[in-house]
């Protein structure tokens, strides 16, 4: 089996407005997440390989960020994504590649299993639930302990 395809795919919209293009995925969303997951960033690291859809950052756009939709789609469509699972990080992302599905749930497209995960912002209030934030944990530490065992290493938690 092709090594990259051991780990899932983690897609976030683009780098922030200081984040590195060449870290996708990082700073302050992957503290986010590893809180929730309750794991440590070397675990999050080890478990993703992660990419964001767009090169660089969009600008503002009310509360939140801008998404040039027809720019995502185009990136969607470049990148290969069969027999992979594949995180979505916000319901943009996921529209990007067809995929409409409610938050944590799964489905199959175009040979690729995917998960919408919520974008990781403050802006989205979904994460101040906490039974959202466990459901999310459980579902991010199966997708770490998934990883782990299909490359047969140990990813410290």
């Amino acid at each position: 089996m092709n090594p990259r395809c051991d780990r899932p795919l983690l897609i976030g919209q683009a780098p922030s407005r200081l984040g590195d293009p060449a870290k996708p995925c990082t700073g302050r969303f992957m503290r986010f997440l590893c809180g929730v997951a309750g794991v440590s960033t070397l675990a999050y690291l080890r478990a993703f390989e992660r990419r964001n859809l767009l090169p660089a950052w969009p600008g503002k756009c009310g509360k939140g960020d801008a998404f040039p939709m027809e720019e995502a789609r185009a990136a969607a469509a470049g990148m290969d994504v069969r027999g992979r699972t594949v995180v979505c990080c916000g319901r943009k992302v996921a529209g990007a590649f067809g995929v409409r599905a409610g938050f944590l749930s799964e489905t199959e497209k175009d040979g690729a299993a995917f998960v919408v995960l919520p974008h990781p912002s403050g802006v989205n209030r979904w994460w101040n639930s906490r039974s959202n934030r466990r459901r999310a944990r459980r579902l991010l530490r199966r997708l770490i302990a998934s990883s782990r065992a299909r490359s047969g290493g140990s990813t410290p938690p």
